[in-house]
């Protein structure tokens, strides 16, 4: 398949995409409070709640501001968007339990449930950041040399907009389209990715990233695909009892081996032999992921900051 020359013209990452998405789906109603996302400036403070709606982990460069507690105490609330995280902001810089609530990412979700039913060639498919853990897949895809089988990549630097090219991984790209089997598809538009999704069996995500919620799993489980990943940051939290969790291991080489017979069993035998946990899953993500479920929760929650 030739690579897409598709490139957002401005920042598209799941932050940019949940703040849109919310934009889209509350219009006005989201005016009556101060909505900032993982920072903000003195220059925008008025008379409404200040809410700061944190998409980050605690030893990221735009949350560091959380060490003065002159701009905490500003707060009226922190919208965190797994409990993971929340517990790591609270324990790292003392906030106020009671400031703070777990508001969680969500995705369009269409279509009805498709069934657990994989045709050959297997497909199995990579669709966060190159530095997330691409490169641990790549080593294991090449100790595997699996027959029938396909890895479809759609990864890319550009979904942070114009200003990043991929010249950094530009390797890590040349390796994956050395290996037998793989498609490196650079990037396109969200709701083509979704849509891809629904004809992957497998998201193989060996992450090395502690995802504070991960947007790529919850699309991934939205569309029946089996998700692999270790039990890293928020991704147990994200998947429900749903994902292939392993333990993850910091030693890349360690990893990939480990990543590489986990992902060989799965094909041996998916979903642990429980194959109507496909169907479970997608019901479970509709009804924790769904705009529709998260809107409510959040009007909820700006009538209850307005108080």
């Amino acid at each position: 398949a030739p690579q897409s020359s598709w490139a957002p013209a401005q920042p598209l990452g799941g932050t940019e995409l949940m703040v849109e998405g919310l934009r889209q789906h509350l219009g006005k109603a989201l005016d009556a409070i101060n909505l900032c996302i993982n920072s903000y400036e003195e220059a925008q403070l008025d008379s409404r709640p200040l809410v700061v709606w944190v998409h980050l982990d605690v030893d990221q460069v735009p949350t560091q501001w959380f060490h003065d507690k002159e701009k905490i105490r500003r707060v009226t609330w922190f919208v965190f968007v797994s409990n993971w995280q929340k517990a790591r902001f609270i324990d790292r810089f003392e906030l106020r339990p009671e400031a703070c609530i777990v508001l969680r990412n969500a995705t369009d979700i269409n279509g009805p449930n498709r069934r657990w039913n994989p045709g050959k060639p297997l497909k199995m498919a990579y669709i966060s950041t190159p530095y997330r853990g691409l490169s641990v897949l790549l080593d294991a895809w090449d100790q595997l040399r699996l027959a029938e089988s396909e890895l479809h990549i759609w990864s890319s630097i550009k979904l942070y907009g114009p200003r990043f090219n991929d010249e950094a991984y530009r390797n890590l790209y040349d390796h994956a389209l050395s290996l037998p089997g793989i498609e490196y598809h650079g990037i396109i538009p969200n709701s083509d990715l979704r849509a891809a999704l629904r004809s992957i069996d497998f998201l193989t995500y060996p992450s090395i990233f502690p995802e504070t919620s991960c947007l790529s799993a919850i699309e991934a489980m939205a569309a029946g695909c089996r998700v692999i990943c270790p039990s890293l940051g928020a991704l147990p939290e994200t998947t429900g009892k749903f994902a292939r969790l392993y333990p993850f291991l910091s030693d890349p080489a360690d990893h990939a081996k480990s990543f590489a017979e986990v992902l060989a069993e799965e094909i041996r035998n998916p979903w642990d032999g429980n194959l109507e946990l496909a169907e479970e899953q997608q019901n479970y993500t509709r009804e924790t992921y769904a705009w529709s479920v998260r809107v409510a929760e959040w009007k909820a929650f700006i009538d209850l900051a307005c108080k």
